[in-house]
């Protein structure tokens, strides 16, 4: 888990990459461009990266304000999507590994919009 708050994600991001994260107890570094897509759960944050899930104790909001826009969608109040790990957009999302992630009716043409560019 992630021990620090809200306003040192900033602070975490250099040249992509958001470090202090932990998997399986053991601190590492990610770049951002291999998210698959986070998801809120509760009160903490999964971070999907292929098999490995990484888990942050801020906000969905707080990742959204730092990660890259032209590459991740909003497209759901408890996903964020790296648009390279989408394989089609219907009524869902279809990612690259099977993962089906919901589109909320509100976001649902800002995310065909932001998909298409």
């Amino acid at each position: 888990m992630l021990d620090y708050k809200k306003h040192d994600l900033l602070s975490l991001i250099d040249n992509h990459l958001i470090k202090n994260l932990k998997f399986d107890n053991v601190p590492c570094k990610i770049s951002q461009y291999k998210i698959d897509y986070l998801e809120a759960c509760g009160d903490y944050v999964k971070i999907i990266i292929g098999e490995n899930i990484y888990e942050s104790n801020n906000s969905l909001k707080s990742w959204k304000a730092i990660l890259d826009e032209r590459l991740f969608i909003d497209c759901h109040k408890s996903y964020i999507v790296n648009m390279k790990s989408i394989v089609t957009i219907d009524k869902d999302i279809l990612l690259k590994n099977g993962t089906r992630i919901p589109i909320s009716r509100r976001k649902k043409n800002d995310v065909l919009q932001a998909y298409i560019k």
